[in-house]
Formats: C-alpha cells, sequence, structure tokens
C-alpha cells in the first residue's frame, strides 16, 4: 500500500470502558475497548451514531452504559450537547430510546 496516495490517520481514537461497582467493592480497573486512528472527518452527528452503535451492542451483551464522556474534542462535545438537548436545535432521539436512562432529583 502506498500511503502517499491514501489518507493518514493524524489521530487515535480511544475507547475505554470503566465498570462500576457496590459502593464499598473495590472497581475493577478501566479497560480498553476500542482504539483506531482517524484524520479528523467525522461530524457531531458521527460521534452521536457511534455512541449509539456502542451502546446498542452492549445493552445486546447485557451490559449497561450509563453515559460517555470526552476529552475537549469539539465534535464530541457537540455530539454531548445534543444528546442532552443543551443550546441545541438538532432533535436527537435518546430520550425516546427504551433503554434510556433518568435520574430524578426531585422527590
Amino acid at each position: 500500500m502506498d500511503f502517499r496516495v491514501h489518507d493518514k490517520s493524524d489521530l487515535i481514537n480511544v475507547h475505554v470502558i470503566q465498570p462500576t461497582c457496590h459502593i464499598g467493592q473495590v472497581p475493577p480497573p478501566p479497560f480498553l475497548l476500542a482504539a483506531y486512528g482517524t484524520n479528523s472527518v467525522y461530524t457531531g452527528e458521527d460521534v452521536l451514531a457511534r455512541w449509539s452503535r456502542i451502546f446498542d451492542s452492549c445493552m445486546a451483551q447485557n451490559i449497561r452504559v450509563l453515559g460517555f464522556s470526552a476529552d475537549c474534542d469539539p465534535k464530541q462535545l457537540k455530539a454531548m450537547r445534543e444528546s442532552m438537548g443543551f443550546f441545541s436545535r438538532q432533535p436527537t432521539d435518546f430520550e425516546d430510546h427504551p433503554n434510556c436512562f433518568n435520574i430524578s432529583l426531585l422527590k
């Protein structure tokens, strides 16, 4: 393969899982879910689609995902903002998902 002809990855995306446990138990260490190179040619919608696929794949394995976090990548931050409806006009289907995780702070 001639790398002068093909795009090369300038960055790497890493997905790490941090298991949770009951209070008082020592949590297991985080582990690597996926790592892949990227040339940063993707959108916030692509990030949302990737997170949705990860969520659905984990649910199919009976693994509950509580949330996603990111470093300060603007596309990932946009995806987080849109998924929460925070200063966003972009409609998402996350709140209508049958396995949507909700927390109520009001009694």
